[in-house]
């Protein structure tokens, strides 16, 4: 898709970026040796910290979880189990599926 060509593009951009949806990482670095694995991670997190955009990342991997993410999601079957921000979730670690 190409930009009509017009002055003050920026604000029509503007009000076009919302609805862009956020990109979703679907166990993105579960294939990689552990050295690519930290080497892409902190690729992705630069780039999550530049652009400031909102991403989803699945991952089965408590310690990627907490690695990578402001807030933290726990699923079971399809449904919101316990959610929060990283250091709220830690004090719930011992609970292995999220649940109070």
């Amino acid at each position: 898709m190409s930009l009509p060509a017009m002055s003050g593009a920026e604000p029509w951009m503007g009000s076009y970026r919302p609805r862009v949806p956020s990109p979703r990482l679907d166990e993105p670095f579960t294939a990689l040796d552990n050295e690519l694995k930290e080497e892409i991670r902190a690729l992705v997190l630069e780039l999550h910290k530049k652009f400031r955009t909102t991403t989803v990342l699945v991952t089965h991997d408590r310690q990627e979880a907490f690695a990578m993410a402001d807030r933290i999601a726990v699923m079971r079957d399809g449904r919101v189990m316990r959610q929060g921000a990283r250091d709220e979730m830690a004090a719930h670690l011992g609970n292995k599926e999220g649940e109070a």
